[in-house]
C-alpha cells in the first residue's frame, strides 16, 4: 500500500450530484455508517472557503475517491472539475484512487472508461457493491440497523400524537384558525376521504393549543353522535344540558387553567343515519346551538359532504352551517409533496425524487373521495420496501392502480386469516356496514356485544383482534374499560366501495342480511319489554322470521339464541290462540274476512289508513297500534331514498293521527277505546314524532323553490278581485289561484298536498283543529325564510300587530299571517302559531281578528 493511501484520514470521499442526493443521503451512507466507514463529501465542506480548495483537500486526505455517476452527474461542470482532480492526484502519488459507481447507463468520458467501476443500475446489486467498498477499505461488512418507525398512519386518522407527521394543510389550518377566532363554531365539510377528521385531530387542535390568538389552555373533548349523542354530551360535560351555562362553567372550573372548552363532534352525519329518535335529535341540536351562545365554547363539527342536503332545514343549526362552514378540498400538489417528504424527513428518510412525483401524479389524479387514506396506506406499505433509509422508485413500480392498492392490502388482511374463521370475518364486515337507501352504503358503528351475537366468543375474538391490530387496521375500537360497549368500526369508507371481495359480499347478502337485523330488533325489543306476549311476533312476521332462518344466508350471516326463543315463542302463542279463540266473535269475524280479502300487506295497511280517522274502533285501534313501526319505516324508507311525494303522504297520515283524539270524545265506542290507554298513548307519540320528519321532507322539496322566489325578489301579490280567480271562490283551486309568487308557494306549504296539507277536507278553512297538522318546524322556518330576504321586514307579525307591518313594502305593509289567512281563518292560525308553537311570542300585542 503507498504511504498516501496508509495516512488517509478518510476511507473515501464520495462526489455526486444534488439528483442523487437521496439515494446518497438515504442508501449508500447509510449503509457506511453501518459499517464504520470514515467518509467525507460536499456538505463536510467548510464554510467560507472556496469549494475547489476543499475538494482538494478532501481528495488528498481520502484512501478513494467514489464518483457516483448518472446523466444529471455531467451536467455539472464541478463533478468534472473532481474527477479530474482526482486522477491527476492519483497519477502523481502513483496509486488508483477513483471508483465511478453507476446508478444510471451513460456515455463515459474516456477518461473513465479505464477505470474499474461498480454497477449500482439493479437494485439488487446495492448491498454487493457496499460489501465490496467496506472490503476494499478494511472495514466490516455492514449490517443493516433497525427500520426507522413508519411516520405514515395508514388507514388510521391522523390523531393530535400525529401532529408532527401532519403535513400539506398548513393554510387550511390557518384559515380555520382564523374562522374560530371571528366566531366560535366551524362545520367542517368534504366528501368521505378527503381527511376532515385528520385536519381537525392532528391540524387544529394543535394549531389552537398554540396560537397567540387563544391565550390560556383549552380543554378538547371528542364524540360521535352514536345512537345516543345526548347521553354522550351529558357524559362529556358532567352535568344536566337543561342547565348548560351552569354545567360547562362548573366543567371549566373543574379544569386548574383551563379557559376554553372546545367540543368536536366527528362524523356528524350519524345523526341521520344512526339516530331513529327524532326527540333526540332535535335536543341535540338544540344544545349545540346553546353551546356557542357561552363565552369561550367553540363547536366544530365534521360532515361528509353527500349529507349536505339533510342540513337543510335543521335549525336553529342550519343557519349557523351555512355561515360558517369550511370545506375541505383535495390536497394539492404542493401539499402531496410535503405531506410525503416531512414524515420521511422527520424520521431520516430519503425517498427517490422521481418516486415522489410519480406519487404526486397518481394520486393527484384520482378520483376517487378516499384517496388520503389510501394515500397514506400506500406510504405505509412502501416503507417495508426501505433500503436501510432509502426508498427506492422500484418499490412503487411494483403496484399498479389506486384500487389495486387497496384491494391487495384489504386481501393480504384476509388471507392472512385462517380459513375456518373467514365466516365470522364476513359476519363483522356485513354488520358494519350501513347499507344506503337512494345513496353510497356508509359505515356503521356497532357494540362488541352486537357483533359477537350468533359467534363463538373466542373465535370472534381472535378475529376482531386480527383486523384491528397495527399491521393490518381495517377495523379501528373504542378505548372503552367495558368490553361490552366497546364501539368497533371499518377503519374508511373507501374499503366498501375498493375491496372488490367485501363488495361481492355486500352484493350477495344485502337483503338477506337486511331482514337478520330487522329480526334481531324485534328480538332486542322483545327482551327489552321483559319478553311480554305484546312483544311477540304476529303470524305474517313469525311466517318470515321462520323461512328465513331455514335459509342458507341464516347460517353464513348467524343470529342470536334471543331470535330463537323469540321464534319458539311466537309459535307457541299462535297455537295456544288458535285453540282458545276456536269460537270467535261476530266482530272478530268480520275482521278475519277484511283480513282474507286483503292478502297483500300492502292492501291491509291502506285498508286501516282509509278506516281509522272516519270511523274509530277498538279493532283499528289495535291494528293500527301494531302497524305502526311498519308505516313509520316506509315513511324513513321514502324520505332517505328522496321519493318526497311518497314520504310527504305518509308522514301527512301519521300527524293527522293527532286528530283521533278529537274523534274518540265523540265515538259511541268511547267506553272500550279507554281500555286502550297505551295503544293511544303509542298514537300520539309517532304523530308528533312524525311532525318533525314531515317538516323535514317540506324542507327538503318544497322549501328549496320559495328560497329561490324570495331570494329573486317575486314576493307575489294577493287577488282580492273574484274576477281574477278562477272557478268556485271557496274551492280549494281558488283558494290557491288568489295568490301569486312566493305568497302562493308558501300558502302551498302549509296547506296544500305537497306540503303539510292542512285543509285535509279541502273546505279552504281550517276545521276540527286542522291547523295543528302544520309542523311547528315549518312555521318557524317560513318565518326566517321572509325576514332573511326582506331585511327582517317581513313575517308572520308586525312591531305591534298580527295585521298590519309599517315596515313591510313587499306585502303591501300587510303582516304574512294576515294576507294568507284572514276572516274565520285568523283565529285558528294565530293560535297555532303563537299559542301551541310560540314561533312567535308577544308580550303586549292582542291579535285582531280580520272582518
Amino acid at each position: 500500500m503507498s504511504e498516501a493511501l496508509s495516512s488517509s484520514k478518510y476511507d473515501v470521499f464520495i462526489s455526486y450530484t444534488e439528483a442523487n442526493k437521496a439515494w446518497v443521503k438515504g442508501f449508500l451512507l447509510s449503509a457506511l455508517d453501518s459499517a464504520e466507514v470514515k467518509y467525507v463529501e460536499r456538505e463536510n465542506f467548510s464554510l467560507g472557503v472556496p469549494k475547489l480548495k476543499e475538494v482538494e483537500r478532501f481528495i488528498q486526505e481520502s484512501k478513494y475517491v467514489l464518483l457516483i455517476i448518472s446523466d444529471a452527474y455531467f451536467t455539472e461542470n464541478f463533478n468534472e472539475f473532481t474527477d479530474i482532480l482526482a486522477q491527476s492526484y492519483g497519477i502523481e502519488n502513483k496509486i488508483w484512487p477513483v471508483i465511478p459507481l453507476f446508478l444510471e447507463e451513460v456515455q463515459l468520458p474516456p477518461t473513465l472508461k479505464m477505470l474499474t467501476s461498480l454497477d449500482a443500475t439493479d437494485e439488487s446489486k446495492w448491498q454487493t457493491i457496499v460489501e465490496r467498498l467496506c472490503e476494499q477499505v478494511k472495514r466490516p461488512r455492514p449490517e443493516p440497523p433497525p427500520r426507522p418507525e413508519c411516520p405514515y398512519p395508514g388507514m388510521k386518522t391522523f390523531n393530535e400524537e400525529d401532529s408532527k407527521n401532519f403535513w400539506g394543510r398548513g393554510n387550511e389550518i390557518d384559515a380555520m384558525v382564523r374562522q374560530l377566532d371571528n366566531y366560535p363554531f366551524l362545520a367542517v365539510i368534504g366528501r368521505s376521504g378527503s381527511g376532515k377528521s385528520s385536519l381537525v385531530f392532528a391540524g387544529l387542535i394543535p394549531k389552537l393549543k398554540n396560537s397567540s390568538l387563544f391565550p390560556g389552555e383549552w380543554i378538547v373533548r371528542t364524540m360521535r353522535p352514536g345512537m345516543k349523542p345526548v347521553t354522550t354530551l351529558r357524559e362529556i360535560l358532567g352535568g344536566s344540558l337543561d342547565e348548560l351555562s351552569t354545567t360547562v362553567k362548573s366543567f371549566l372550573a373543574s379544569q386548574p387553567n383551563a379557559q376554553r372548552f372546545l367540543l368536536i363532534v366527528d362524523q356528524f352525519e350519524e345523526v341521520f343515519t344512526i339516530v331513529k329518535d327524532q326527540k333526540i335529535l332535535q335536543y341535540f341540536k338544540q344544545v349545540l346551538y346553546q353551546l356557542i351562545q357561552i363565552e369561550n365554547c367553540y363547536v366544530v363539527l365534521t360532515i361528509r359532504a353527500d349529507f349536505y342536503q339533510d342540513l337543510i332545514g335543521l335549525q336553529p343549526l342550519w343557519n349557523e352551517i351555512k355561515a360558517h362552514r369550511y370545506e375541505v378540498e383535495a390536497l394539492t400538489k404542493d401539499g402531496l409533496r410535503e405531506a410525503i417528504l416531512q414524515p420521511a424527513k422527520n424520521a431520516g428518510v430519503y425517498i427517490d425524487s422521481i418516486l415522489v412525483e410519480r406519487l404526486v401524479e397518481d394520486f393527484s389524479g384520482a378520483k376517487e373521495p378516499g384517496i388520503l387514506a389510501f394515500f397514506q396506506e400506500t406510504l405505509r406499505s412502501l416503507w417495508d420496501k426501505l433500503a436501510y433509509k432509502y426508498l427506492p422508485l422500484h418499490a412503487y413500480e411494483e403496484k399498479s392502480q389506486l384500487e389495486a392498492i387497496i384491494a391487495d392490502f384489504a386481501n393480504r388482511a384476509w388471507l392472512a386469516l385462517n380459513q375456518n374463521r373467514h365466516k365470522v370475518a364476513r359476519r363483522i364486515f356485513l354488520r358494519l356496514v350501513q347499507f344506503g337507501e337512494g345513496r353510497p352504503d356508509t359505515r356503521r358503528q356497532q357494540f362488541v356485544s352486537d357483533l359477537q351475537k350468533g359467534n363463538n366468543p373466542e373465535e370472534f375474538r381472535i378475529v376482531l383482534n386480527h383486523f384491528i391490530n397495527d399491521k393490518y387496521r381495517l377495523l379501528t375500537i373504542s378505548g372503552e374499560e367495558n368490553e361490552s360497549y366497546q364501539i368497533v368500526d371499518l377503519a374508511h369508507e373507501i374499503l366498501i366501495s375498493s375491496w372488490p371481495r367485501f363488495q361481492e359480499w355486500i352484493n350477495q347478502r344485502r337483503e338477506a342480511e337486511k331482514e337478520r337485523r330487522w329480526l334481531e330488533e324485534k328480538a332486542q325489543e322483545w327482551v327489552k319489554q321483559g319478553q311480554r306476549i305484546s312483544g311477540l311476533l304476529n303470524s305474517d312476521n313469525l311466517k318470515k322470521a321462520k323461512k328465513w332462518i331455514k335459509t342458507p344466508d341464516a347460517d353464513d350471516l348467524g343470529y342470536s339464541k334471543n331470535l330463537i326463543t323469540l321464534i319458539q315463542h311466537s309459535q307457541l302463542l299462535i297455537w295456544s290462540m288458535r285453540f282458545i279463540f276456536s269460537g270467535l266473535t261476530t266482530g272478530l269475524i268480520i275482521t278475519g274476512i277484511i283480513t282474507w280479502l286483503a292478502q297483500q300487506q300492502a292492501a291491509r295497511d291502506q285498508l286501516i289508513r282509509d278506516a281509522v280517522l272516519k270511523i274509530t274502533t277498538p279493532d283499528l285501534v289495535r291494528q293500527l297500534s301494531q302497524r305502526l313501526p311498519s308505516f313509520v319505516k316506509i315513511a324513513e324508507k321514502a324520505k332517505n331514498s328522496r321519493n318526497f311525494e311518497k314520504a310527504l303522504a305518509n308522514y301527512q297520515f301519521l300527524v293527522g293521527l293527532k286528530q283521533m283524539e278529537n274523534q274518540i270524545k265523540y265515538s259511541p265506542n268511547s267506553d272500550s277505546l279507554s281500555e286502550l290507554k297505551s295503544e293511544r298513548e303509542q298514537i300520539q307519540r309517532v304523530a308528533e314524532q312524525a311532525e318533525e320528519s314531515l317538516a323535514e321532507v317540506i324542507s327538503l322539496s318544497q322549501i328549496p323553490r320559495l328560497e329561490e322566489q324570495l331570494k329573486a325578489g317575486d314576493f307575489g301579490v294577493q287577488k282580492l278581485s273574484g274576477s281574477e280567480i278562477e272557478g268556485d271562490y271557496f274551492s280549494p283551486a281558488a283558494q290557491e289561484q288568489q295568490f301569486t309568487g312566493a305568497l302562493q308557494t308558501t300558502y302551498m306549504i302549509l296547506m296544500g298536498k305537497n306540503g303539510a296539507n292542512a285543509d285535509r277536507n279541502q273546505d279552504g278553512l281550517f276545521t276540527d283543529g286542522e291547523e295543528e297538522l302544520i309542523p311547528c318546524a315549518t312555521l318557524e322556518e317560513l318565518e326566517q325564510l321572509w325576514r332573511k330576504y326582506t331585511q327582517y321586514r317581513c313575517g308572520w307579525y308586525g312591531e305591534n300587530s298580527d295585521r298590519e307591518a309599517q315596515d313591510c313594502q313587499e306585502l303591501e305593509y300587510k303582516t304574512l299571517t294576515i294576507m294568507l289567512f284572514y276572516g274565520v281563518l285568523n283565529p285558528e292560525f294565530n293560535k297555532r302559531l303563537n299559542t301551541q308553537c310560540q314561533v312567535v311570542k308577544l308580550l303586549e300585542i292582542e291579535t285582531e281578528i280580520a272582518q
